[in-house]
């Protein structure tokens, strides 16, 4: 149950940010940088599809188990995912340069990030009973 919901909920945040980045490159690339280069928008838009991808992978894995072996390239990757965004976007704010609405979306990604080192390296799905797998 705990991993269906990290799941979902990363899946949702995923896919709202991969279609900002899909559908409005050049206003994201704008509120980064008003000077950016040209090429700046592509590689948001590139992001973007890469975001919905992984979205789309972990709503249609929602429902399997995942934790300790089961799931673990699924679970792995959605910590890398997230574990990157977060130290990339508390770097950012350390030393000033992160726009006040994205500290949130630092925030999010780190608790994302601790809760799928939870389900990758802690948790046991089995210990749930048989409850998920009937569901």
């Amino acid at each position: 149950m705990a991993g269906r919901f990290i799941l979902t909920l990363g899946a949702i945040i995923l896919f709202i940010a991969g279609l900002a980045g899909l559908f409005a490159p050049v206003e994201i690339a704008r509120a980064i940088d008003g000077a950016a280069s040209s090429a700046l928008p592509i590689f948001i838009q590139l992001l973007g599809g890469s975001l919905i991808g992984f979205a789309a992978m972990d709503w249609m894995s929602r429902r399997n188990r995942i934790g300790g072996i089961y799931a673990r390239p699924l679970g792995l990757g959605n910590l890398i995912l997230f574990a990157t965004a977060a130290l990339t976007l508390g770097k950012a704010a350390s030393r000033g340069k992160l726009p006040p609405t994205l500290i949130g979306a630092g925030a999010a990604t780190g608790l994302l990030a601790l809760s799928f080192a939870w389900l990758v390296f802690a948790h046991d799905p089995l210990s749930e009973g048989s409850a998920q797998s009937a569901g």
